[in-house]
């Protein structure tokens, strides 16, 4: 069985995914380099929640054995993200995070949501916090919310300042809802200020 750390403190079994909702363009993605401009739009809901897609970025980090994508709630997550890790107060996210040969994707490619005898995977969740930090129910805990089947493809990866990661996500959840969607997400670079191994996820 695969283990996958998306962050927030757990490991995920290559296996839960979900989202819920239809967004709109998103603005203030930051990387290093500067301002970018990112786009997000989903179809589909999960247990009643939704999203209004502000943000949408990329990123890879040492703990992560390959690359993040977050799709967003509020902007300017870029700079929240490296901070947390990404216990971010009030967000609602769809995550996934994407692997080949136990590490960041090299090309575009299409990438099977749980193929364990695949070197090229991917799996995802929803997050969602309170005011206070506190997850809610349709998290990644939430058994129903997990991604069984499906795929994310990715139609151009540029894990560099300045680049983007594009694509779009089918989905089958446990629970029996349908999610589907496309991203343009620009990478966002750790800051030279954030210590590679320092994650010390806060409420922010």
């Amino acid at each position: 069985m695969r283990i996958v750390r998306l962050g927030l403190g757990l490991c995920i079994c290559a296996g839960i995914g979900a989202f819920a909702a239809c967004g709109g363009p998103a603005m203030d993605a930051a990387s290093a380099s500067g301002p970018a401009i990112a786009s997000a739009h989903v179809d589909g809901k999960i247990k009643g929640q939704t999203l209004e897609a502000r943000d949408a970025i990329a990123y890879t980090m040492p703990a992560l054995q390959g690359m993040r994508i977050l799709i967003s709630n509020q902007t300017g997550v870029c700079g929240k993200v490296w901070k947390s890790d990404f216990k971010i107060r009030g967000i609602r996210a769809l995550q996934f995070v994407v692997a080949e040969d136990r590490g960041a994707p090299k090309s575009p490619g299409v990438f099977l949501v749980n193929d364990g005898s695949s070197a090229r995977f991917a799996v995802g969740g929803f997050v969602a916090y309170d005011d206070k930090c506190n997850e809610l129910e349709g998290g990644v805990e939430d058994a129903d919310t997990g991604a069984i089947t499906g795929k994310l493809t990715i139609d151009e990866i540029d894990l560099a300042n300045g680049g983007r990661v594009t694509g779009s996500f089918d989905l089958r959840l446990k629970g029996g809802d349908h999610v589907s969607g496309t991203f343009t997400a620009p990478y966002c670079a750790k800051p030279d200020s954030v210590e590679a191994a320092a994650f010390n996820p806060v409420c922010q």
